[in-house]
């Protein structure tokens, strides 16, 4: 259900990981809308458990307020990751929360998760597909990370690899790029941006 999954936001065909009230966390190559309209729009909606009933929020990003990595260079996983700022917090909604950045760089066999809205094509409103994986390669700026259950899907990218920390959900890394020939197939690896 998607309302376990608090933190996913949408950005044009993208998603991203609200980390503050007015501050999302994504891939780097998502952004170039914003920069080359000097425009946006995050989204998010979620189905409450209880009454069944969705809530969603949207709004533009407005001027300036893209911000990629320095290095970023397209193609290349370990500086695709950048900030953009909201002009104001969401409503209130407890089915929108803020997940908690890393204290520590990933570490191989790292147990995290992948959940996301563009896996539902075949799911009912309220559901998004969720993708356990163990980190398998790591270090510099990136990792790699396979789930056995399928694979990261095109408009994945900017999705936040999440961990637990003390029962707080951690964006640990930004997906980047992956393998997209057949999403539906389990076993491919995907890389992601280390947050730390």
């Amino acid at each position: 259900a998607d309302n376990k999954f608090t933190w996913i936001v949408g950005l044009n065909g993208c998603k991203a990981v609200l980390i503050a009230p007015t501050w999302v966390l994504t891939a780097a190559h998502c952004i170039d809308h914003i920069f080359n309209f000097n425009r946006g729009r995050v989204f998010y909606s979620s189905k409450d458990p209880v009454t069944g009933v969705m809530t969603s929020g949207s709004q533009d990003t407005g001027l300036n307020s893209a911000f990629k990595h320095p290095y970023f260079r397209l193609g290349f996983p370990d500086n695709d990751i950048a900030l953009v700022r909201l002009p104001k917090p969401f409503a209130p909604d407890a089915l929108l929360q803020a997940a908690e950045l890393p204290v520590a760089a990933a570490a191989v066999g790292q147990q995290g998760t992948v959940a996301n809205f563009s896996h539902t094509t075949t799911l009912p409103a309220g559901q998004v597909g969720v993708l356990p994986a163990p980190i398998l390669f790591a270090g510099g700026k990136s990792f790699t990370a396979r789930s056995t259950t399928a694979s990261l899907c095109p408009g994945d990218s900017g999705s936040g690899f999440m961990t637990l920390r003390a029962g707080l959900n951690v964006v640990t890394g930004i997906a980047s790029q992956a393998v997209v020939s057949d999403c539906a197939a389990p076993n491919l690896e995907f890389d992601a941006v280390d947050v730390f």
